[in-house]
Parts: structure tokens; sequence; C-alpha cells
């Protein structure tokens, strides 16, 4: 079994990929109101290293939240990558009032998909899907789909009205179920609940679900969200991630190999239920 979410979305007919990457570098003119700042760079060149260590085809790079709607550098890296031998994507920030233009440009460039970076209480409170309808109308023309970043707590209120208005839907990080009772949460029940068809999770960044738990606990923590998932969505509809280079989290230690590995662990172990 295989997960091919990433394909899907990237219309590849064959290979294996990253579903969630981030490169930025240090010296960036970043976001006002960020709630990180980065000390190191994460490099187009330095991802498609550990990409080729562990034997995959490519990568979707997803502006992070720190770089605000400033594209310019998501847009660079997916320039240099057309000379690669690896296959890149990009999924891209943009305002409720970017352009027509503005989308097809980026659509140029090999963006696919838009992100709604909600994760911060203020951007809750703030987000009304009709200010948003002519960005999703045109992400529906373009065929790109809706990365949707929330709290699990969140997931309720905003998801049902994003599936009314786009064609497809990718929740980031296992639906960030809260961490005491992850699979009783609300919002995680309506993800393995919908039958749809439209929606996509990532299992990617188990230590932003299980924030307090030692990084030696993380495979078996997310491992019976993964089952549950893979059970009710299908290996068609999941997407794995390393979330490279695992930003607020560098503390962890991580290694590209060892985020791979938990997937191939989960795997194995819903290969042998």
């Amino acid at each position: 079994m295989k997960l091919t979410g990433a394909n899907v979305l990237m219309d590849e007919p064959s290979g294996d990929f990253d579903a969630h990457a981030h490169v930025f570098e240090k010296d960036l003119p970043f976001a006002l109101g960020r709630r990180y700042t980065p000390t190191n760079s994460a490099t187009l060149p330095m991802l498609s290293d550990n990409l080729r260590t562990v034997g995959l085809d490519g990568a979707l790079l997803v502006q992070p939240s720190f770089l605000g709607c400033d594209n310019s550098y998501l847009i660079e890296a997916l320039e240099v990558g057309k000379n690669s031998d690896l296959t890149f994507r990009g999924v891209a920030v943009v305002s409720q009032d970017a352009s027509e233009q503005d989308l097809v440009g980026l659509a140029k460039a090999q963006v696919i998909g838009l992100r709604l970076n909600l994760i911060k209480r203020e951007q809750i409170e703030q987000f009304n899907i009709e200010d948003w309808s002519n960005v999703l109308s045109m992400a529906n023309t373009l065929g790109w789909h809706v990365e949707l970043h929330c709290e699990s707590h969140d997931i309720l209120s905003i998801l049902p009205a994003l599936l009314d208005r786009c064609e497809r839907i990718v929740v980031d990080h296992f639906g960030r179920p809260n961490e005491k009772a992850p699979l009783e949460c609300p919002g995680f029940k309506y993800l393995v609940g919908n039958r749809s068809g439209q929606l996509f999770v990532k299992v990617s960044a188990p230590y932003r679900v299980f924030a307090n738990s030692p990084t030696s606990a993380l495979h078996n923590k997310a491992a019976p969200l993964f089952s549950e998932l893979l059970s009710a969505l299908g290996p068609s509809r999941l997407m794995w991630g390393s979330d490279w280079p695992w930003t607020q989290h560098e503390h962890l230690g991580l290694t590209y190999e060892k985020t791979r590995a938990w997937y191939s662990s989960w795997e194995n172990e819903t290969q042998d239920d």
C-alpha cells in the first residue's frame, strides 16, 4: 500500500512525493505579526538532498506562515526546480482580494493550491468565507486544492462551508486534534466520517498534535490516527509529508529519515492488522 494523495494533487502519473515541505532563507523579509522567525535557512538544494536520500521523486512546497502572502521565494524555488531531476509543485498563501491575474500568474509558476493558515485565534475570528468567494471560485477554475491549517476544534466551523465551495480540500497535520483524546475530537470525527471524496488529510508532523510528548513517543501516539484515517478515507486521500525543516520544533533533533520512517512503520503496522 502506498499513499497516492500527493500524486493526485500534483497531477503526476507516477512517483512518490513528500506532500508537505517548506523552503526559505533566514534573511528574507518576514511577515508582520508572525508566530515564528527562523534562524536557519532551508533551501531547495538541501531539501533535494533529503528527498534523494530516502528515494523520493519530489515534493509539494508549502508557503510558510512567516512569509505571509509574499510568494516570491516560493516562485523562485519552483523555477529552479524545473531544472532538477526531481519534481516540485507549490502551495501559495494569498489574500482574500487576490486578483485573477495574480492567481493565474501563480499557476503558471507551478503553484497547484492555496493555503488557508487559520491557526491563530484572530485568524479564525476574522475569516469570512464570503470574503473569499472570488478566490475560491478561481481556485476551482484553475484545478487547485485548498489547504486548511487550523486546530481541530475549529474544523466544524470552517470545513463544511469550504467543502460546499471547493472541489478539493486538504487538511494539514492529522487535523490537529486535541492530544488528550485525539480520536474523540469532533473535528477529527468529522474528517473520518466524511464520504464526499473531496477531502484529503496530511499524515504529517505528529509533534504538532502531541506537543507535550517526547520524540520517542510520537510514532506510537500518531499510529491510531493514521489507522483511523486510512480505514475511513483510503490511501488515495491520505498524503504523507515530512514537514521539513520542522519549524518551531527544531529542538526535537529530527532527521528526514526519521520522519519518513514514521510513515513506513505506520504503513507496515496497518498491513499487519
